[in-house]
């Protein structure tokens, strides 16, 4: 299989996306015959380079014959992103409908697939991508990246080493992020097939569905937001603005999350530990992480159901693997939110969301729709993800609402805008090697 799924490259810190198109079939399959030795591999840790390549469904039948896919690939990788019912379902209207995005939507800006280049630094990218690196924080300033899920087994497979097992919620079996395996439900995902004449090849074994979005952050209109309600919001007349964004956010800048830390001051915890946590035990009513902040909707771990042991596996079934970038320079390198705001630095800045799974229908669109974008969440009220969640009303935006449990009495944010803005996007299917280089051999 291909190395992104194995590895999130972080040693290779600079990375670059290029949109393909294939103008015909042939030269397309010679291109990719090509390249197809190139590519890394989840096998091999790479140190100065990585090349990776995924594939639109007009990719795929670009270059294959769309006639002999006796079993075709799944219906929302086959619609796309776009389609009005896919849009409604991911909240992609208003600002984020396609019809604002600066690439992915329409035949004259079809993607067929993405090169996508790691390196360690702009030397061995051979460009100059004129960045700034904050390090493991997005652009509002947290760390990212901090939740993912293990696959069982995988790391053995990737690396040959094992490393500290993690707590058993936290992991989760290979079929739910690549085809040919066993899922969560003890079943493997379906997986596409060519038919070759009289041969019947599995093109989806080893494989994996790609969610690509690009994400605009507005970081300075979040903090000037966070900054207005600290200053003329009553109810936060006894806290700072770091304590409004880090509930929003459910973990403090450093990645510490609220539902174990609440302190903004204390030292980092540490992947390992920050991660080792279960909300129905430690955190059941959100005095500590609300059960409307970011990293609780998209992950809300044990606390679905009553059942603490049932609600985990519910969430295992709906886990994606993340393994997106920033892109822009950072409004100021050291992420302090004064700096930041008093930065007078040009540009857009945002995050390149990329995320790997085996059904997009169960896993992302899920999160996205039931979980991310559902104001009756957890028993809540109009409260959308107060980061990413959009709420469309009457055809326009709706600014939205976030609860902070408290006692005597909760405290509550009103008026929240769009901080993100989502500017272009599609499904991709990243095929693992062997079907690469079928890809680009069968006549």
């Amino acid at each position: 299989m291909q190395g992104l799924l194995a590895r999130g490259y972080q040693e290779l810190p600079e990375s670059c996306y290029l949109m393909l198109q294939f103008g015909d079939r042939q030269h397309g399959k010679d291109w990719l015959a090509g390249i197809a030795g190139r590519i890394s591999t989840a096998a091999a840790k790479e140190t100065t380079f990585a090349l990776q390549i995924a594939f639109t469904y007009r990719g795929v039948t670009a270059l294959l014959d769309e006639a002999k896919l006796s079993h075709p690939f799944s219906r929302e990788f086959t619609d796309g992103m776009t389609t009005p019912e896919r849009q409604r379902i991911l909240g992609d209207l208003g600002y984020n409908r396609s019809e604002e995005w600066d690439w992915g939507a329409g035949a004259q800006d079809a993607v067929h697939a993405v090169l996508m280049l790691y390196a360690k630094d702009c030397d061995a990218l051979q460009i100059d991508t004129n960045s700034e690196c904050p390090g493991h924080k997005e652009h509002f300033g947290f760390v990212d990246g901090m939740s993912q899920p293990k696959i069982s087994g995988f790391e053995e497979l990737a690396s040959g080493k094992s490393r500290k097992e993690p707590p058993a919620f936290n992991i989760l079996k290979p079929g739910e992020f690549i085809l040919g395996y066993d899922n969560e439900y003890d079943k493997q995902p379906f997986s596409p097939v060519y038919r070759d004449g009289t041969k019947e090849i599995d093109i989806g074994r080893n494989g994996s569905y790609m969610v690509f979005r690009q994400l605009e952050q507005r970081v300075k209109e979040f903090w000037e937001f966070i900054y207005e309600v600290a200053k003329t919001n009553i109810h936060f007349a006894d806290k700072d603005p770091i304590y409004i964004a880090s509930k929003m956010m459910g973990r403090f800048p450093n990645g510490n999350p609220l539902a174990l830390v609440d302190d903004a001051g204390s030292p980092a915890l540490g992947t390992d530990a920050a991660n080792d946590f279960l909300y129905k035990e430690q955190d059941a009513d959100g005095f500590g992480c609300p059960v409307g902040a970011h990293i609780r909707k998209s992950n809300p771990r044990d606390a679905i159901d009553d059942d603490p042991k049932v609600s985990v596996e519910i969430s295992k079934r709906h886990r994606i693997l993340r393994r997106g970038r920033s892109y822009g320079a950072p409004l100021d390198v050291s992420m302090d939110q004064d700096k930041m705001l008093a930065s007078a630095k040009a540009g857009k800045r945002g995050l390149y969301f990329i995320c790997f799974n085996s059904n997009i229908a169960r896993q992302f669109e899920f999160i996205q729709q039931a979980w991310d974008n559902n104001p009756k969440f957890g028993g809540l009220d109009y409260d959308v993800d107060p980061i990413i969640g959009y709420t469309y009303m009457e055809g326009a935006y709706s600014s939205g609402c976030f609860t902070i449990p408290d006692c005597p009495v909760r405290r509550k944010v009103h008026g929240i805008p769009q901080f993100v803005f989502l500017k272009g996007g599609a499904y991709f299917f990243m095929p693992g090697i062997a079907a690469l280089k079928f890809m680009a051999s069968v006549k």
